[in-house]
């Protein structure tokens, strides 16, 4: 019978359950200890590279705020590593490898924080998806690009962008294209139409429109002729109007004690 391979590595296998629980925090590493000569909770490279990530995350944030979009809750980030992970200084678990991890499930995969869920890359992020895709928001949503922009693009289907119950902006330092290349270009208001180029204006409601120039007024047409009043009313769509109760304010943690505890009022935001 041929050799079989001793000694080298090992493996921990059971066909029944199996639970691995440590109280003060785990660190699980595929990084080289060479002879076993380091200490047991030798991190001081991998809280550095976190460090790293975290400041560079942090000067986008900063970026971001510059240009009056949300940042990132980077002090909740910070404390995470700083008084928690590094070193196992709570019960916190710690997973790193030089060279890559992958996580696969043959059916689902869930990813679940009760407060703070960060995401870092130092390079790139890509996320595909066959089908659909949710991201449901409870409060507000930022999206900051500091170089290259952004591009939405859909091949099939209409696209669709709502403000239901607030006000839209669109503002460019250049200038802005609305383009139809096969059908027409609608804009539509119940109250009123302002339009403003270099201090002449156009506005156009209900009870007339009004035309305005500081300059002369010049009108190119074959044809200017004089007809009846009319009018085209147009049907506005109307919003659906959410519960009062926002979901984000339930806590999730007092809700889960609660039942643990089998309490019968729930209390805390």
């Amino acid at each position: 019978a041929g050799k079989q391979q001793r000694g080298e590595g090992f493996e921990l296998r059971t066909d029944l359950w199996g639970a691995v629980r440590a109280k003060k925090g785990i660190f699980i590493s595929a990084d080289a200890q060479d002879k076993a000569q380091g200490q047991v909770r030798e991190m001081a490279d991998i809280i550095s590279e976190l460090n790293s990530l975290s400041d560079k995350i942090q000067k986008l944030s900063d970026d971001a705020a510059t240009a009056n979009a949300d940042p990132a809750d980077m002090a909740a980030q910070i404390a995470l590593i700083t008084s928690r992970i590094n070193d196992l200084t709570a019960s916190v678990i710690l997973m790193h490898a030089p060279k890559g991890v992958a996580v696969a499930s043959g059916e689902h995969l869930q990813l679940a924080a009760v407060k703070n869920l960060q995401i870092n890359a130092g390079n790139n992020a890509d996320i595909g998806v066959v089908k659909n895709m949710f991201i449901g928001v409870g409060r507000a949503l930022s999206v900051f690009v500091r170089k290259a922009g952004i591009r939405l693009i859909a091949n099939k289907g209409a696209v669709s962008v709502q403000a239901q119950h607030d006000l839209m902006e669109l503002l460019a330092k250049k200038s802005i294209e609305i383009v139809s290349t096969e059908d027409e270009i609608k804009i539509t208001a119940k109250k009123k139409i302002t339009i403003n180029g270099g201090g002449s204006y156009i506005r156009i409601e209900g009870s007339g429109i009004e035309p305005g120039t500081p300059g002369d007024y010049n009108v190119k047409a074959v044809h200017y002729g004089r007809q009846p009043k009319a009018s085209e009313k147009v049907p506005m769509p109307e919003f659906p109007i959410l519960s009062a109760v926002d979901s984000s304010d339930f806590c999730l943690e007092c809700l889960l004690n609660a039942i643990k505890n089998d309490d019968a009022v729930v209390e805390g935001v």
